[in-house]
């Protein structure tokens, strides 16, 4: 069975959950957006752990990481962003952001366990419009 992040970069996404390509990785909507703005940044070819890159990738990777965090702070205003790197189910390097709000269900707690919130296509495709014109003001 091949990698599902490797098939998701191959195929056109037309589900609203596409952002925007970027030198290093694509940048997703998460499909469960209980933490509204959660994010999924793939790198943008197959590696399965981080400590694989070299270091002027991982620093480049990050580099557009703190852009898209940034982004999301100044469009959805969060208390913080969790960033986590796991690997646990799909072994391709990925980064999650979780945009954190005082009022969700895990405030003050790590965002797992945690229920699915799945949006409309419109609603996927508005976030994810927002996010990407933010993003290009941010990293200019």
């Amino acid at each position: 069975m091949g990698c599902p992040y490797c098939e998701l970069l191959r195929k056109q996404n037309d589900d609203g959950t596409y952002i925007t390509k970027l030198k290093y990785g694509v940048l997703y909507l998460h499909r469960s957006q209980l933490f509204r703005g959660r994010c999924i940044y793939v790198l943008n070819r197959h590696i399965e752990d981080f400590t694989e890159l070299k270091n002027r990738d991982f620093s480049a990777f990050n580099i557009e990481l703190l852009g898209i965090a940034r982004a999301l702070k100044i469009i959805l205003h969060p208390s913080l962003i969790n960033v986590a790197i796991l690997g646990n189910k799909i072994r391709h390097l990925h980064w999650h952001l979780i945009p954190r709000y005082k009022e969700d269900p895990n405030w003050g707690n790590p965002p797992w366990p945690s229920k699915n919130k799945i949006l409309t296509r419109d609603q996927y495709v508005n976030l994810s419009q927002l996010i990407r014109e933010t993003l290009r003001e941010v990293t200019k």
